[in-house]
């Protein structure tokens, strides 16, 4: 249960690091279309934190490989979505923003779903 716990609080800090160092950068010339505005590129990523969501609850109330399986599918394809964004991330945040996309995949290819 310890892992669960620990394996969910790096999830949710990754989320919330990841949520509070994206900043939209308006005069990006790599998003000439401004898909970065008005909180875009937060709702193209919503569907994949809300699936992420659901099977990090699920796996904690139920650890079965199969909860384990979905918690890490889930989770890839939101990281997947927040690099898809990765444009309207601010310069200045760009560094920190990478680092915690990478270190969240190792977390969760290191995840062990043999045991549930």
């Amino acid at each position: 249960m310890k892992f669960i716990k620990t394996t969910i609080l790096h999830a949710s800090m990754y989320t919330c690091l990841l949520l509070t160092t994206a900043a939209c950068d308006k005069d990006n010339p790599l998003d000439p279309f401004n898909d970065c505005g008005s909180a875009a590129w937060t709702e193209q990523v919503q569907v994949e934190l809300t699936a992420w969501s659901t099977a990090i609850g699920n796996y904690a109330s139920d650890p079965t490989s199969e909860n384990c399986t979905a918690f890490k599918t889930t989770g890839k394809a939101y990281l997947d979505a927040l690099e898809d964004v990765r444009a309207c991330v601010g310069t200045a945040n760009q560094q920190a923003y990478n680092q915690a996309i990478a270190e969240a995949k190792v977390d969760l290819d290191e995840t062990d779903c043999s045991d549930g």
